[in-house]
């Protein structure tokens, strides 16, 4: 949780999340959004 999550955008921090909640997403590449 430095300053490089500064730069992250909101949707790649919620795919983080998503990932770390649901491992089970990574099969879903929908949730990439592209």
């Amino acid at each position: 949780m430095a300053h490089d999550e500064q730069w992250l955008t909101p949707r790649l921090q919620t795919a983080a999340t998503l990932c770390n909640q649901t491992p089970a997403a990574t099969e879903s590449p929908l949730w990439l959004g592209g």
